[in-house]
Protein backbone atom coordinates (compact mmCIF):
# COMPACT_ATOMS: atom_id res chain seq x y z
CA UNK A 1 0.00 0.00 0.00
CA UNK A 2 1.26 3.08 -0.90
CA UNK A 3 -0.42 5.49 1.62
CA UNK A 4 -4.02 5.59 3.63
CA UNK A 5 -6.24 8.24 3.34
CA UNK A 6 -8.17 8.98 6.51
CA UNK A 7 -11.76 8.69 6.39
CA UNK A 8 -12.95 11.43 9.26
CA UNK A 9 -12.99 14.18 6.58
CA UNK A 10 -15.63 12.28 4.50
CA UNK A 11 -17.47 10.92 7.71
CA UNK A 12 -17.22 14.85 8.87
CA UNK A 13 -18.83 15.94 5.56
CA UNK A 14 -21.18 13.16 6.05
CA UNK A 15 -22.16 14.94 9.56
CA UNK A 16 -22.04 17.96 8.35
CA UNK A 17 -24.74 16.99 5.45
CA UNK A 18 -27.03 14.68 8.10
CA UNK A 19 -26.80 17.83 10.51
CA UNK A 20 -28.31 19.86 7.73
CA UNK A 21 -30.99 17.13 6.92
CA UNK A 22 -32.23 17.46 10.13
CA UNK A 23 -32.07 21.09 10.37
CA UNK A 24 -34.34 20.88 7.00
CA UNK A 25 -36.80 18.95 8.29
CA UNK A 26 -36.82 20.65 11.41
CA UNK A 27 -37.58 23.33 9.86
CA UNK A 28 -40.33 21.58 7.56
CA UNK A 29 -41.72 20.60 10.39
CA UNK A 30 -41.98 23.95 11.85
CA UNK A 31 -43.47 25.75 8.68
CA UNK A 32 -45.80 23.14 8.08
CA UNK A 33 -47.85 24.28 11.13
CA UNK A 34 -47.64 27.52 9.46
CA UNK A 35 -49.02 26.39 6.48
CA UNK A 36 -52.12 24.93 7.99
CA UNK A 37 -52.94 28.36 10.10
CA UNK A 38 -52.34 30.48 7.21
CA UNK A 39 -55.32 27.89 4.85
CA UNK A 40 -57.59 28.44 8.21
CA UNK A 41 -56.88 31.83 8.00
CA UNK A 42 -57.59 32.22 4.46
CA UNK A 43 -60.92 29.88 4.70
CA UNK A 44 -62.13 32.15 7.91
CA UNK A 45 -61.42 35.26 5.99
CA UNK A 46 -63.45 34.21 2.62
CA UNK A 47 -66.51 33.68 5.46
CA UNK A 48 -65.86 37.05 6.59
CA UNK A 49 -66.05 38.50 3.41
CA UNK A 50 -69.04 36.82 2.44
CA UNK A 51 -70.74 37.49 6.02
CA UNK A 52 -69.55 41.26 5.66
CA UNK A 53 -70.99 41.26 1.64
CA UNK A 54 -74.29 39.86 2.93
CA UNK A 55 -74.47 42.44 5.73
CA UNK A 56 -73.84 45.51 3.40
CA UNK A 57 -76.41 44.27 1.37
CA UNK A 58 -78.72 44.21 4.17
CA UNK A 59 -77.71 47.59 5.36
CA UNK A 60 -78.40 49.07 2.56
CA UNK A 61 -81.94 48.00 2.06
CA UNK A 62 -82.70 49.38 5.39
CA UNK A 63 -80.81 52.59 4.26
CA UNK A 64 -82.92 52.89 1.39
CA UNK A 65 -86.20 52.06 3.17
CA UNK A 66 -85.41 54.60 5.91
CA UNK A 67 -84.82 57.41 3.41
CA UNK A 68 -88.04 57.07 2.01
CA UNK A 69 -89.74 56.59 5.41
CA UNK A 70 -88.32 60.11 6.59
CA UNK A 71 -89.33 61.35 3.21
CA UNK A 72 -93.00 60.61 3.62
CA UNK A 73 -93.08 61.54 6.79
CA UNK A 74 -91.19 64.84 5.87
CA UNK A 75 -94.47 65.09 2.95
CA UNK A 76 -97.36 64.29 5.67
CA UNK A 77 -95.97 66.40 8.31
CA UNK A 78 -96.24 69.52 5.58
CA UNK A 79 -99.55 68.39 5.26
CA UNK A 80 -99.96 68.86 8.95
CA UNK A 81 -101.01 64.96 9.10
CA UNK A 82 -97.90 64.09 10.90
CA UNK A 83 -96.16 65.64 14.24
CA UNK A 84 -92.46 67.34 14.09
CA UNK A 85 -91.39 64.26 16.00
CA UNK A 86 -92.60 61.58 13.96
CA UNK A 87 -90.56 63.32 11.82
CA UNK A 88 -87.44 63.28 13.98
CA UNK A 89 -87.79 59.92 14.49
CA UNK A 90 -88.02 59.04 10.79
CA UNK A 91 -84.90 61.55 10.09
CA UNK A 92 -82.99 59.37 13.05
CA UNK A 93 -83.71 56.02 11.74
CA UNK A 94 -82.51 56.88 8.61
CA UNK A 95 -79.19 58.13 10.66
CA UNK A 96 -79.03 55.02 12.35
CA UNK A 97 -79.00 53.17 9.66
CA UNK A 98 -76.40 54.87 7.38
CA UNK A 99 -74.33 54.49 10.25
CA UNK A 100 -74.78 50.49 10.67
CA UNK A 101 -74.16 50.98 6.55
CA UNK A 102 -70.67 52.15 7.07
CA UNK A 103 -69.62 50.14 10.01
CA UNK A 104 -70.40 46.97 8.14
CA UNK A 105 -68.64 48.61 5.23
CA UNK A 106 -65.45 48.83 7.30
CA UNK A 107 -66.13 45.21 8.06
CA UNK A 108 -65.98 44.22 5.11
CA UNK A 109 -62.56 46.20 4.29
CA UNK A 110 -61.14 44.85 7.70
CA UNK A 111 -62.29 40.73 6.37
CA UNK A 112 -60.69 41.92 3.11
CA UNK A 113 -57.47 42.91 4.56
CA UNK A 114 -57.51 39.84 6.71
CA UNK A 115 -57.80 37.95 3.63
CA UNK A 116 -54.54 39.11 2.36
CA UNK A 117 -52.84 38.75 5.59
CA UNK A 118 -53.44 35.38 5.33
CA UNK A 119 -52.26 35.10 1.56
CA UNK A 120 -49.45 36.01 2.20
CA UNK A 121 -48.90 34.47 5.69
CA UNK A 122 -49.23 31.12 3.14
CA UNK A 123 -46.84 32.02 0.46
CA UNK A 124 -44.16 32.58 3.25
CA UNK A 125 -44.99 29.16 4.98
CA UNK A 126 -45.07 27.96 1.15
CA UNK A 127 -41.86 29.35 0.70
CA UNK A 128 -40.11 28.25 4.11
CA UNK A 129 -41.32 24.66 3.14
CA UNK A 130 -39.56 24.56 -0.28
CA UNK A 131 -36.88 25.94 0.59
CA UNK A 132 -35.86 23.40 3.17
CA UNK A 133 -37.64 20.35 1.49
CA UNK A 134 -35.66 21.10 -2.01
CA UNK A 135 -31.53 21.18 -1.59
CA UNK A 136 -30.97 18.58 1.05
CA UNK A 137 -31.56 14.94 -0.11
CA UNK A 138 -29.17 15.07 -2.72
CA UNK A 139 -26.21 16.37 -0.61
CA UNK A 140 -26.78 13.76 2.16
CA UNK A 141 -26.98 11.28 -0.93
CA UNK A 142 -23.31 12.64 -2.38
CA UNK A 143 -21.55 12.81 0.74
CA UNK A 144 -22.91 9.01 1.62
CA UNK A 145 -21.63 7.58 -1.45
CA UNK A 146 -18.29 9.15 -0.66
CA UNK A 147 -18.10 7.92 2.37
CA UNK A 148 -18.86 4.38 1.06
CA UNK A 149 -16.91 5.04 -2.39
CA UNK A 150 -14.04 6.46 -0.69
CA UNK A 151 -11.64 3.19 -0.63
CA UNK A 152 -12.35 3.94 -4.38
CA UNK A 153 -11.77 7.59 -4.37
CA UNK A 154 -8.64 6.96 -1.98
CA UNK A 155 -7.26 4.72 -4.77
CA UNK A 156 -7.78 7.52 -7.27
CA UNK A 157 -6.17 9.99 -5.00
CA UNK A 158 -3.63 8.15 -4.18
CA UNK A 159 -3.24 7.34 -8.33
CA UNK A 160 -3.56 11.17 -9.52
CA UNK A 161 -1.09 12.11 -6.55
CA UNK A 162 1.64 9.31 -6.57
CA UNK A 163 1.50 6.87 -10.29
CA UNK A 164 0.96 8.54 -13.54
CA UNK A 165 -2.30 8.22 -15.10
CA UNK A 166 -0.73 6.77 -18.12
CA UNK A 167 0.37 3.83 -16.07
CA UNK A 168 -3.24 2.91 -14.24
CA UNK A 169 -3.75 -0.23 -16.27
CA UNK A 170 -0.34 -1.66 -15.85
CA UNK A 171 0.04 -0.85 -12.02
CA UNK A 172 -2.29 -3.44 -10.92
CA UNK A 173 -0.96 -6.28 -9.53
CA UNK A 174 -1.27 -9.70 -11.46
CA UNK A 175 -2.56 -12.70 -10.32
Amino acid sequence: MIARINPAAFQARVGQDQANLDAAQAGVANAEPGEKRAKAGIQASNASVGAAGANVFKTQVAVHDAKVKAGRHAQLAKQGVLSKEDVDTAQATYDTAAAARDAVVAQQSAAEDNMKVSQAELKVANTQLAANREPTWPALRQSRGQLSGGQHQRVAIVRSLVIPKSSWRRSRPER
